[in-house]
Parts: C-alpha cells; sequence; structure tokens
C-alpha cells in the first residue's frame, strides 16, 4: 500500500482485483425483518440529507461519525460531503476516514455480522427515501482508495443502484466534467439484507421507486481492511 495524507491508501492494482466486478456479494447478511424493527425504535434518529435538496425526501441515520452521538445537529456524515465542505475553509476540511466512532445504534445485536469491520470503520450511516428520491451520478473515492464502500437494501424491488453504462470514472479520458453519464440498473440480483462491496470509484448512483420508505446501508471502511474484505468475498484474489 501506498503513503497517502492521514494513512494508507489501496494502490489501483489491489483495489481492482479486489472490485472483480462493479458490485460484489459479501457473506454477510443483516436480517432485514429484525433491522426494520430497530429502524422504527431509531426512526426519530434520521435527519434531512443536507440543507439543498430537501425537496427530495432523503434522511440518513448516522452509525460511525466522529463522536459516537446519535443526536449531533448538524451532522456531517448526514450529508453529502461536497455540501458540508462548501462553506469551510481547507484546513477543517473532513473525509470520510476522519469518522471513526460508532453510535448507539451501530451497537445492537442486528449488526452483530458487520464486527468483522471493527476497528475500521469510517463514515458511515443508514439512507432512508420515504417515496421516489436519487442521488445524482457521481463517484466516492479515486485510485489510489482510501476506502472501501459497502453498500446494501432490505427492499431491492424498490431500491436501485446504478452505474453509467461503460463503467466510466471521473477522469476518463475523453468525459467532459459535469455530462450527464447514460446510467444503468445493476443487472445482478439484489439479495434483500445482503451487504454488497461496491466499486463507487466508477459513476454511480442510488435510487429508490415507489410511495414507500426504503433503507440502504451506506457504510465505508478503511482500507487496511483489505484482507478482511477479502475473506468475506466469495471470489478468490490473488494479490
Amino acid at each position: 500500500m501506498s503513503r497517502h495524507g492521514d494513512g494508507t491508501y489501496l494502490e489501483a492494482e489491489k483495489y481492482l482485483a479486489l472490485h472483480s466486478a462493479p458490485v460484489i456479494p459479501t457473506n454477510i447478511r443483516i436480517d432485514p425483518e429484525e433491522f426494520n424493527l430497530v429502524m422504527q425504535e431509531y426512526q426519530y434518529a434520521f435527519r434531512s440529507w443536507g440543507e439543498k435538496k430537501k425537496h427530495f425526501p432523503r434522511y440518513g441515520l448516522p452509525l460511525v461519525n466522529d463522536n459516537g452521538s446519535m443526536y449531533n445537529n448538524p451532522e456531517p456524515v448526514c450529508y453529502p460531503l461536497d455540501e458540508w465542505l462548501e462553506h469551510l475553509s481547507e484546513e477543517d476540511w473532513v473525509f470520510d476516514r476522519d469518522f471513526t466512532v460508532k453510535t448507539p445504534v451501530f451497537e445492537h445485536p442486528v449488526f452483530d455480522p458487520l464486527r468483522v469491520f471493527d476497528g475500521y470503520w469510517a463514515r458511515s450511516c443508514i439512507l432512508r427515501w420515504d417515496s421516489e428520491s436519487f442521488f445524482y451520478p457521481h463517484s466516492d473515492t479515486w485510485l489510489p482508495s482510501p476506502i472501501l464502500r459497502l453498500w446494501g437494501t432490505t427492499d431491492p424491488e424498490h431500491a436501485r443502484f446504478q452505474f453509467d453504462r461503460d463503467y466510466r470514472r471521473p477522469d476518463t479520458p475523453g468525459l467532459v466534467p459535469g455530462m450527464n453519464p447514460d446510467m444503468v440498473d445493476w443487472p445482478g440480483e439484489i439479495e434483500a439484507g445482503r451487504i454488497y462491496l461496491v466499486d463507487t470509484s466508477l459513476i454511480h448512483t442510488a435510487r429508490s421507486i415507489g410511495d414507500h420508505p426504503t433503507h440502504q446501508f451506506f457504510l465505508a471502511v478503511h482500507t487496511d481492511a483489505y484482507d478482511i474484505m477479502k475473506s468475506v468475498l466469495n471470489t478468490t484474489i490473488s494479490v
């Protein structure tokens, strides 16, 4: 691994070997029925996903932040990071790996299958979208990468993960910044409660459809968890 910033970043060769497809199932699964009961218990801890696009019914529940509190106001892990950084001086900027403290809800037994990553967590939350909504196309990381992204949903019929049709990264030659990529649903099967490793160095988005709430797991781990990540994937990785 190469050194950059606040710690080790995962080299492109290892990152690409780990992400042999844009979406890869792990052997980790959260029980959807138990999870839904926990979300009812913590329904008042969700807060709007940023301030700029409140016409979208997007909410976040903090799982990993900078102090372990469920009720920070405002809460940067429940913001688009670009919006959070907008009014900060550069020396005050924060990124995924600056958030490392689990909140009480993340200690609930329903999340026990994820404890394999304890000690490596970065900015993480549960997304709740109360009707049709989406994220604009974007990427979460770059190469070498500081994080590995995990994603899942308890309602795959109404929550979709989408990628640019040609699986392009933002630095793809000829890709004009700000252009609207051609987004398509990930064609593979998504299992309710299954946790997936997703390649968010690619241009991607998530979308909900229908008129009822959907939940998504929006999780990040430090790239020092590389060997652990290999152990939970159902694939063979040689590097």
